[in-house]
């Protein structure tokens, strides 16, 4: 039998069976007593229509009357205006004979919200169309708002989990992972469901693993809360320092743990902070005990703190020693003032030293502190006596160079004049006896001359490459054989590199003065020690430069202090022996410091005297080589000379000389006439021979404007001191040859002879 379309209760039966009531009053019976709200509605058309029929639940529930209810849809009357979208997909369903079973929110008719559990559904004709909807559904507020609250809560605490740059995990007790957060990407490198139940120890570091064990135990010991540092390991193998704090979360009851929760931070950068800060302590604090200067902290009580180890040791004790004590009980009550003041302070074993003392006031925090500098000024005043001794010998040195320069010309007058009378009375052997004696000693003053030169630093040494080791050996050989068999000589060569450039000459010379004079301090039996040694640094010098340390020391009579300081003074030693003559020590002075060295001696009375040289090592020595002669082209015999010289009498000495040797001469006063004379005589002049030391315009200008003339003009040159710079910025190109004065007559002809590619003269005189 089709079913009625106007009234949905005739679906059942007309009679159910032994109840003797009609199938819609039965049906209108159960709605109505039904506790929960039924809406039912007609579909015609495919369409939902609106309520035909509402139940007394729904009134009570929503506040609408059936009259109110009825002829309306039920999505405008119950759904609230942000889920009419919901309510019209509700309608939908029923539409398309969809049954269902949701919770939404329902709106009533004063406006009041619940969450309304809707179970909806079709009733259908034998053909399976739909004809009515049915919609029943409860209030379930006070069970939804809980779950949905619930369902907020997890999700803000997802969004912190997973937006957090920090690493969240959650672990059962047993140490698997069952939650990473999306941190682990960033930080560790892995997708989360890489540490999904792995075990806590496959990520940390071997070294780290115990620690991580005795944090899982505390958690068993009623220690809920636990942070510890420590290194993950990255995907890709290398580790990340790392800061977890975990926390035992607990079941509903609350009586046994369920798991941990692990925040675990990237520490990497705070890390290599406190490395940094660690490392700069440790710097400041190798700092604070390797300063030469003494360092001490006072508090208010005027107990010291601490101090470093230059502060403790003037007074022979370490800085554990100092800690704890009263300040002045070391330091004088005048120096505890504030301010910078000399003073005398007792060191150790009761002996007072000199000090310099700065106190300043420290404001760290609300306590006042006292820093205390001390600076011990025993060895400033050793250098200081040095610096004195050293300018004495300065002057000493001016002055020894300025009798030398006008001690030359008189030696040049005296060995020229001699050479010519030796020259001149050749068969009266008395004469030459005369002659003879006066050109010796001569000779013996020029050789004091050179000391006094070599003293002043106006001799310039002729730089080779010298190995120092074989140079004191062959000077060991040719001077010791002759010492006494008492003497025992020690040899120690230690310079790993012991080759530099050196006038080989000059420094042979020092050294033996030094072996003689250690030689003339043993009265009797005693050692004589020559040592090498290698010094990166020494006090007052430039810090760059290493040095060459030459050692003669011997266990003789020693000096007092009055003696060494007055060692290198000029004639000072001179009363040593006849057999030993001219400057001693001074031209060892002199000679160290044409080289740039520095010399020290150590010396007591009854203890010996050290004598130590130190030669500057460079990286690559540059070895001065002596410029080649340059031939002159047809030399004729005869040649004309223009003697350059201001001394009358040395003048007039070669005006005498060269004719006698078959030279014209030509004799300039001063450079003036020089070139006067060579504007005159310039294309028959052959050499130029002037003196160094001219008035107003000196010999190397002379040369170079001579040179811009006729650049191959032959050159002699003669001075008791060349200076190193004015040679240099002189540059004479070849044919030039040097003469040192006082000089030989024959040397210098000798030296014109080659120049000019003539015979040398015959020797004599």
């Amino acid at each position: 039998m089709p079913l009625p379309t106007s009234n949905p209760f005739s679906v059942l039966p007309e009679v159910v069976a032994g109840a003797g009531i009609t199938a819609p009053a039965l049906l209108a019976r159960v709605v109505a007593e039904s506790s929960q709200a039924i809406v039912i509605g007609e579909v015609k058309a495919a369409e939902l229509q609106h309520i035909m029929h509402v139940n007394p639940a729904f009134e009570q529930m929503t506040g609408f009357t059936a009259a109110e209810a009825r002829h309306r849809q039920v999505e405008t009357l119950l759904a609230p205006p942000d889920s009419l979208e919901a309510w019209l997909q509700i309608a939908q369903r029923l539409v398309t004979g969809q049954s269902f079973t949701l919770t939404l929110p329902a709106q009533r008719r004063d406006g009041g919200r619940f969450w309304a559990g809707l179970h909806g559904y079709s009733l259908r004709n034998e053909a399976g169309h739909a004809t009515h909807w049915v919609l029943t559904f409860s209030d379930v507020t006070a069970t939804h708002e809980p779950l949905l609250e619930l369902r907020r809560s997890e999700e803000r605490y997802r969004l912190l989990a997973e937006n957090s740059y920090d690493l969240i995990t959650v672990h059962r007790f047993d140490g698997l992972c069952i939650y990473a957060s999306p941190a682990i990407r960033s930080m560790l490198g892995y997708e989360p469901e890489d540490m999904l139940h792995q075990p806590l120890e496959s990520f940390f570091h071997p070294e780290d693993c115990i620690k991580a064990r005795r944090v899982l135990e505390r958690h068993f010991h009623n220690h809920p809360e636990n942070g510890f540092v420590h290194r993950l390991r990255r995907k890709d193998g290398t580790y990340l320092w790392c800061e977890t704090i975990s926390k035992t979360t607990w079941n509903i009851e609350g009586s046994q743990s369920g798991g941990l929760i692990a925040v675990t931070r990237d520490i990497a950068k705070r890390r290599a902070a406190e490395e940094d800060l660690q490392a700069m302590h440790a710097l400041l604090a190798a700092v604070y005990d390797a300063v030469p200067v003494g360092l001490c902290i006072v508090n208010a009580g005027g107990e010291i703190q601490q101090c470093n180890c230059a502060f403790a040791a003037p007074f022979g004790l370490v800085p554990s020693d100092v800690a704890g004590r009263p300040v002045h009980g070391l330091l004088p009550p005048a120096a505890l003032l504030a301010g910078t003041r000399d003073c005398e302070c007792t060191g150790a074993n009761g002996e007072p030293f000199p000090a310099s003392i700065t106190v300043a006031t420290l404001q760290a925090g609300a306590v006042p502190h006292t820093l205390i500098t001390l600076a011990d000024q025993r060895e400033r005043r050793a250098l200081d006596t040095r610096l004195r001794e050293a300018q004495r010998l300065e002057s000493l040195g001016t002055f020894a160079g300025g009798i030398a320069h006008d001690f030359n010309n008189l030696l040049a007058i005296i060995l020229g004049y001699a050479s010519l009378l030796r020259q001149s009375a050749p068969d009266n052997a008395q004469i030459g006896v005369y002659g003879d004696t006066i050109i010796e000693a001569g000779r013996r003053g020029a050789d004091v001359v050179r000391q006094l030169m070599l003293y002043a630093n106006q001799h310039e040494p002729f730089l080779v490459s010298v190995d120092v080791h074989a140079l004191i050996t062959d000077l060991l050989v040719r001077t010791t054989p002759e010492w006494p068999n008492d003497v025992r000589i020690e040899c120690a060569f230690n310079a790993p590199n012991a080759t530099l450039p050196l006038d080989s000459e000059q420094v042979g010379r020092a050294l033996e003065h030094l072996l003689r004079n250690a030689r003339e301090a043993l009265s009797g039996p005693g050692t004589v020690r020559v040592r090498t040694a290698e010094r990166t640094t020494l006090p007052g010098q430039d810090p760059a430069l290493r040095w060459l340390q030459i050692t003669v020391e011997d266990t003789g009579r020693g000096m007092d202090e009055a003696t060494r300081t007055r060692m290198f003074e000029p004639f000072f030693a001179r009363n040593k022996g006849p057999e030993v003559r001219g400057l001693g020590l001074a031209v060892v002075y002199g000679i160290v410091r044409a080289h740039r060295g520095v010399i020290d001696v150590q010396s007591a009375v009854g203890r010996g005297t050290h004598v130590n040289i130190y030669f500057p090592l460079p990286a690559a020595p540059e070895v001065a080589v002596p410029p080649p002669t340059a031939p002159v082209s047809a030399p004729h015999p005869h040649a004309l000379v223009l003697v350059v010289e201001d001394e009358h009498d040395i003048g007039k000495l070669w005006l005498n000389l060269l004719p006698a040797h078959g030279w014209q001469v030509l004799w300039a006063r001063d450079a003036d006439e020089a070139l006067q004379l060579y504007a005159k005589h310039g294309d028959n002049i052959d050499l130029l021979f002037s003196d160094i030391g001219l008035p107003g315009i000196d010999g190397w200008e002379l040369c170079t404007r001579l040179r811009l003339q006729r650049p191959q003009l032959p050159i002699l040159l003669a001075s008791g001191y060349f200076k190193p710079a004015a040679k240099a910025q002189a540059a004479l190109a070849d044919p030039v040859v040097y003469v040192d004065k006082p000089y030989q007559p024959l040397e210098v002809l000798a030296k014109m002879s080659r120049l000019l590619g003539l015979p040398a003269p015959p020797a004599g005189g």
